[in-house]
C-alpha cells in the first residue's frame, strides 16, 4: 500500500480519512463543559445530533479507507473513482464547505474556521490530484446495464427531490417527531439543513456514472445510512427523555435509512458479482 500512498490520490484519501474521523470528534467532544464551548458548539447543545454526525462520518472515512485499500490491489492502473471530479470527492468538498459557512452564520465561529482550515487543506490536495493527469482518466470498461442505473435512479431522484422539499427549505415543526431529535437549537438544525442539501446535490450528480466514476459516493450511501439508522436505533432506546421516545422514529425515520442504506449496498453488490463473473468468463475463453 505504501505506493499508493505516496500518490496524489492516495494522499487526498488519507487527508480525507484523517479529517473525517479527528475534526468532527474534536469539535463536538472536545469542546464539550469548556470556556471556548459556545464558539464550537449550538446552544443548548445537541449531542444527539453531533453523534449521528459523527456516525456518518464514521461511514465516510470506512469508504474512503477501502477504496484506498483497493488501490493498492486493483489491476487496473487507474481506476474510474480517481477522478477528481468523482461524486465522494466534490461531496466531500461541498459538504464541508456548507458546515464553514453554517457554522459562521449560527455563531460558532470556532468551528467555522475549524472546517474553512480543513477544507482548505482538502482542497489543494485535490488541486494536486487534479494536476496529476487523472483528469485525463477514461472509463476502462463499458458500464454495467442500464437496468441498474434506473434501479438506483429512482431511489436517488425521490431522496433528492424530497430532501429539498422538506428538510433543507422548509420548516421542521409540522413532522418534528419523524425526524427532530432534543435538544432543539436552530442552529443546530441549520447544520443538518446543510448535510441534507450536500446528500441531494450528490444522488442527483452521482447517476451520470454511478459504477464506475461515483461508485464510491454509492457506498458512502450504503454504508453511512445503515451506520446512522442503527445509531438512532440505539439512541431511541437507550434514551431517557421522553421527546425522543416517541414511536414514528422507529416505524418510519429509522426504517427508511436501512432500506436506503441496504438498497445502496445491494445494487454495488449486484454490480460488483456481475462484473466478476464477467471477468471469470472473459478468463475462462482465453
Amino acid at each position: 500500500m505504501s505506493q499508493s500512498i505516496s500518490t496524489p490520490v492516495g494522499i487526498r484519501k488519507l487527508v480525507s480519512i484523517a479529517g473525517s474521523l479527528v475534526l468532527p470528534s474534536l469539535i463536538t467532544l472536545g469542546a464539550k463543559n469548556t470556556w471556548y464551548e459556545a464558539a464550537f458548539r449550538s446552544t443548548p447543545a445537541n449531542d444527539n445530533y453531533y453523534g449521528m454526525f459523527i456516525t456518518i462520518m464514521i461511514g465516510l472515512s470506512i469508504v474512503n479507507t477501502r477504496l484506498l485499500f483497493s488501490l493498492s490491489r486493483s489491476a487496473v492502473e487507474s481506476p474510474d473513482w480517481i477522478h477528481p471530479l468523482n461524486a465522494l470527492d466534490l461531496f466531500e468538498i461541498f459538504l464541508f464547505l456548507l458546515l464553514s459557512i453554517l457554522n459562521f452564520v449560527g455563531g460558532m465561529w470556532g468551528a467555522g474556521i475549524a472546517w474553512t482550515l480543513y477544507l482548505s487543506v482538502l482542497v489543494v490536495c485535490h488541486m494536486r490530484l487534479a494536476k496529476s493527469g487523472a483528469l485525463t482518466i477514461r472509463s476502462q470498461s463499458p458500464s454495467p446495464s442500464n437496468s441498474y442505473r434506473i434501479a438506483l435512479a429512482v431511489l436517488y431522484v425521490l431522496l433528492a427531490i424530497g430532501f429539498f422539499a422538506f428538510p433543507v427549505f422548509q420548516s421542521w415543526d409540522l413532522p418534528q417527531a419523524f425526524i427532530r431529535w432534543y435538544e432543539y437549537t436552530i442552529s443546530g438544525e441549520l447544520l443538518w439543513r446543510g448535510i441534507f442539501a450536500a446528500h441531494a446535490c450528490g444522488f442527483i450528480y452521482c447517476l451520470l456514472d454511478p459504477w464506475r466514476r461515483h461508485i464510491g459516493f454509492v457506498m458512502f450511501v450504503a454504508v453511512s445510512c445503515v451506520m446512522h439508522a442503527t445509531f438512532m436505533l440505539m439512541l431511541w432506546g437507550l434514551t431517557t427523555d421522553s421527546r425522543n421516545k416517541n414511536p414514528e422514529h422507529v416505524w418510519s425515520e429509522i426504517p427508511a435509512f436501512y432500506f436506503i442504506g441496504v438498497y445502496s449496498g445491494s445494487l454495488v453488490a449486484l454490480v460488483a458479482r456481475r462484473e466478476s463473473l464477467k471477468k471469470l468468463e472473459v478468463e475462462t475463453q482465453a
